[in-house]
Formats: C-alpha cells, sequence, structure tokens
C-alpha cells in the first residue's frame, strides 16, 4: 500500500487530502468521508483493508477537522461541506474515472454525502452509511430545536455538545487512541456547526425520497451517539429500490473500530 499527501484550496479552507492506492490494479476507487470532531487519519486501517481488496482509496478532511484549515468543529454554511465533497469526487477523477466510485461515509460524514446526493452531477455508483446521524432524536421538542438554530447565530462559537469518547468504541484500545488522539476535536461542538446540522436534517427530512443511488446502511444496536432508529428511518425513508440495512446488535458508535472488525 502506497499513502500520498496533499492539500487543494477549496471553498475558501486549505483541504487536507489522502490517497491510498493498493499494490495491485485497481478495481475501483472508495472515498472516505469522516464524522464529526475527528480526522481521516482514524481510517488508516479501513483504507489498508480496502486497498488489500484492490480499492483506491481517497479521504479528506472536513473544514475545521484534523489537518484541514477553520476554525475547529466551525462552518459558516452546511453548504461548505457539501463543496468541500463535491470538490474531493472530481479529485478521484485522477484515478481512471472509468472505475466505479463508492462513498464511505461516516456519522455526520454521512449527513454531508447524503445531502451532497441530491445534487450531485455524476453520482457514485453505491454508498455505504455508518451510524448515520441523519435524524434528529424524537425526544428533541420543537422548541429546543428551534433555539439551536437561534443559538447558532447568536452566539455561533459557542461550545453546545461533545462526542462522548466512550460511546465510539467497546474497545478500551480504540477509547484511549481516540482521547489521546491531538488531531481529534475533544471540546465542544461550536452552536453554529450544531445549528447548520440541525437544519440540514430538516431539510433532508423531505427530500430524501429523490435519492435512488444503490444504499448500505450499517448501524450498532447498542450505539450510544446516534440513535440507530436515524438508521432504520432512512432506509425507509431513501428513495432507492437496492437498498440494504444491517444493526449490528451490541455494537457502538464507529463498527469499524469494534473488536468484531477483526472476525
Amino acid at each position: 500500500m502506497i499513502i500520498r499527501e496533499s492539500s487543494a484550496r477549496i471553498a475558501s479552507y486549505q483541504i487536507y487530502r489522502r490517497l491510498w492506492l493498493p499494490a495491485v490494479e485497481p478495481r475501483a476507487r472508495v472515498l472516505l468521508v469522516h464524522g464529526l470532531a475527528e480526522h481521516i487519519g482514524r481510517y488508516d486501517r479501513v483504507a489498508e483493508f480496502l486497498t488489500q481488496c484492490g480499492y483506491v482509496v481517497h479521504g479528506f478532511d472536513l473544514p475545521g477537522h484534523g489537518r484541514s484549515s477553520g476554525r475547529r468543529v466551525y462552518v459558516r454554511r452546511f453548504g461548505e461541506l457539501t463543496s468541500v465533497l463535491d470538490a474531493c469526487v472530481r479529485w478521484t477523477n485522477q484515478q481512471p474515472p472509468t472505475l466505479p466510485l463508492f462513498v464511505y461515509a461516516h456519522s455526520v460524514g454521512a449527513l454531508v454525502a447524503v445531502t451532497w446526493l441530491l445534487s450531485a452531477s455524476r453520482p457514485p455508483h453505491s454508498v455505504v452509511l455508518t451510524g448515520p446521524c441523519i435524524r434528529i432524536p424524537d425526544h428533541v421538542s420543537p422548541p429546543t430545536r428551534a433555539l439551536a438554530v437561534m443559538l447558532s447565530w447568536l452566539l455561533p462559537w459557542a461550545g453546545v455538545s461533545a462526542v462522548d469518547a466512550h460511546g465510539v468504541s467497546r474497545d478500551p484500545i480504540e477509547v484511549r487512541r481516540y482521547v489521546e488522539d491531538p488531531l481529534v476535536v475533544h471540546g465542544k461542538t461550536t452552536a453554529r456547526l450544531a445549528g447548520e446540522l440541525m437544519t440540514a436534517i430538516r431539510r433532508l427530512t423531505d427530500a430524501v425520497h429523490r435519492i435512488t443511488v444503490p444504499c448500505l446502511i450499517l448501524h450498532g444496536g447498542s450505539d450510544p451517539i446516534v440513535d440507530p432508529d436515524s438508521a432504520r428511518w432512512l432506509h425507509r425513508a431513501l428513495g432507492s429500490t437496492d437498498k440494504q440495512l444491517a444493526i449490528f446488535e451490541d455494537l457502538y458508535h464507529e463498527i469499524h473500530h469494534e473488536p468484531e472488525r477483526m472476525a
């Protein structure tokens, strides 16, 4: 496996990119989209597995994450995230564009990917969504949702919530790696980003039926960070005729970092 690093100016951000090349003739391309507060370097083992299977793997750090520029876990508009994703999809065409393209997106990255699909000029062959953060939990009342969006404008840089490291994986080694990773944002998410995510979810709710790309949805059944009902709802709502859902009963949020990944 060969790893190449680069960066590009996209949507006023300097975006860090990583490319993993297989040692054999490639069979397809995969674009990885990471989740909230993390970075693409945490997907090295996923990429290693995929390259061993003959895939060219691309990845990048979202704005305000990892090695990309921008205030940490902050965006002015959610559309900046989809614009960066769209540019990185075009970047994958540096590899033979005739190779099928698959998108593998996790958590908030899944929200970005699914939203992007609504306007993608050249949709991928299919998408894999893990732990998709795609629906606001029912226990969050409409007034609370409205207040969150209002706060995002009044106090955009205020911290509102943080990812619970112990909900990432049942594997204590993975939890320790997460906690000790200097590129992971361990503080609270900004009110601005949180409000933009909630607005994006609300808009997507009424439009997701328009998506017809083949889709595989995977979720940990004991995920304490994103309710598995989010995946169940998405599976029902997608307009795709080729769609599958798998809920893994005991697994937490990052199924690719659970002990069962080695099974």
